[in-house]
C-alpha cells in the first residue's frame, strides 16, 4: 500500500507500457507481468496518448469522467456483501476492474458493456454502476462459466469512492488470473 506522498507521486509516475509485433505475447501475459498497457504492432498513435493520458490521472478522477455509447450489451450480477466483490467466485476487483464468472449473456473481447452489480445487504452502496471493456475472455475445461476480464472505463458517480476506497484498502493484483 501507498504510504507518503513520496511514495504516491513515484506510483503514480511510474508507468510500464510494452509493444510488439510478435503474436506470441498475449494482452493478459503481459498485464500480468505488471505493464500498464500493451500494444500490438501496428498501433495507432493517438491509441498509444490516450492510454498515457489516462494511465497519469488517478482512478477516481479516470472512473469519473462521462462515458457514453449506444446499446451496449449488459452484465447485471448480484452479490451478498460489499465485501463479496473482493472474494467471490464468481466476481473479484483488481485493481482496474473484475473478474467475472459467467454462465449467459458472455461478451466478446473488445466489446464494451454495461455493468450493475446489485449488493443485497446496500452496506456501503447498493450498486455498482457503470461501463468497461472486455479485455480477455477464457473458457476453462470442465466448467460451465466463462471468465471475462472486465476493464472499468467509468462508474456512476455514486460509488466512485467505495470502489476507490476498497482498491486501496485490498490492493488486489493489477491482472487477475484467469482461476481465482
Amino acid at each position: 500500500m501507498v504510504s507518503g506522498p513520496a511514495e504516491k507521486l513515484r506510483s503514480h509516475l511510474a508507468k510500464n507500457f510494452r509493444h510488439s509485433g510478435f503474436s506470441d505475447y498475449s494482452r493478459a501475459k503481459i498485464l500480468h507481468e505488471g505493464a500498464n498497457g500493451f500494444f500490438p504492432k501496428p498501433f495507432e498513435m493517438t491509441d498509444l496518448k490516450e492510454t498515457i493520458r489516462k494511465s497519469l490521472l488517478e482512478k477516481k478522477d479516470l472512473w469519473g469522467l462521462p462515458f457514453n455509447i449506444q446499446n451496449p450489451k449488459s452484465i447485471k450480477l448480484r452479490v451478498s456483501s460489499f465485501g463479496d466483490i473482493a472474494t467471490s467466485q464468481h466476481i473479484r476487483i483488481g485493481r482496474g476492474g473484475f473478474h467475472l464468472k459467467l454462465t449467459e449473456n458472455v461478451p466478446h473481447e473488445n466489446d464494451i458493456v454495461l455493468f450493475e452489480i446489485h449488493i443485497d445487504d446496500k452496506n456501503p452502496i447498493e450498486l455498482i454502476a457503470g461501463h468497461g471493456r472486455v479485455m480477455w475472455t477464457q473458457i476453462f475445461s470442465g466448467h460451465d462459466a466463462v471468465s471475462v476480464g472486465l476493464e472499468i472505463i467509468n462508474l456512476d458517480h455514486r460509488c466512485v469512492e467505495a470502489i476507490t476506497n476498497l482498491i486501496d484498502h485490498i490492493n488486489p493484483l493489477s491482472y487477475i488470473p484467469g482461476e481465482v
